[in-house]
């Protein structure tokens, strides 16, 4: 645990001035009506709307200086793909997003209006991933994964070492979940601080992909 500590703490360091530190308000309503003294961690006011941007600036910052002229890979067609355009375009990489050709408009220009080259591909997630994973494989570009990496990971959990120093008496944490990348993170965060510190992952009943896949 004090090796993924550190590793943490060396994450938050190395992207300190790429992202902003977001602000963590108290929920008066939420407090009121669960009986707890609630927090919100407000990561929707960071640049790109999401925390995707830690882990993307994490990796990138790691690569090598010829793995940084080949520029990066991923298959997105959410705020990871925007937060790798992002990353990418602040450290002057080239950024190639993969998407499915099923991917709305919205999320094609916002990735595009970061700098990307969006490469449209099959009908799922699925088929663009191969798409991508080839095209990086055959031109020697590197595939950033979005959650399965661990410098992704020790990026996104930079969310719980601030919230942490807000809050270090914090006896639950509830975490919202997707791939995984940032609970894995936070809760790295939160029991290397104070191993009783509950987790609690939460998804949405109509999309519970980890849920059930555990």
């Amino acid at each position: 645990m004090k090796a993924h500590r550190s590793r943490l703490e060396a994450a938050r360091e190395r992207i300190g001035d790429r992202i902003k530190p977001t602000p963590i308000d108290r929920s008066e309503t939420l407090s009121r009506q669960l009986g707890a003294d609630v927090h919100l961690k407000m990561e929707l006011f960071q640049t790109t709307g999401s925390f995707k941007l830690r882990g993307a600036f994490n990796r990138l910052l790691q690569l090598s200086p010829e793995a940084a002229a080949a520029g990066v890979v991923t298959t997105s067609a959410g705020n990871h793909a925007q937060a790798l355009a992002k990353a990418a375009s602040d450290l002057g990489m080239a950024a190639y997003i993969f998407m499915p050709e099923t991917t709305p408009l919205v999320k094609i220009e916002a990735t595009q209006g970061y700098g990307a080259e969006v490469h449209l591909h099959g009908k799922s997630f699925e088929e663009a991933f191969e798409a991508a994973d080839r095209f990086a494989r055959e031109r020697g570009k590197t595939y950033v994964h979005g959650f399965d990496d661990w410098q992704i990971v020790y990026g996104a959990g930079s969310v719980g070492l601030e919230i942490l120093e807000a809050l270090p008496d914090i006896d639950t944490l509830l975490c919202p979940v997707g791939g995984g990348g940032l609970v894995s993170g936070v809760a790295l965060a939160a029991k290397s601080h104070d191993p009783s510190i509950e987790i609690v992952g939460v998804q949405s009943s109509h999309v519970p992909g980890m849920a059930e896949s555990i």
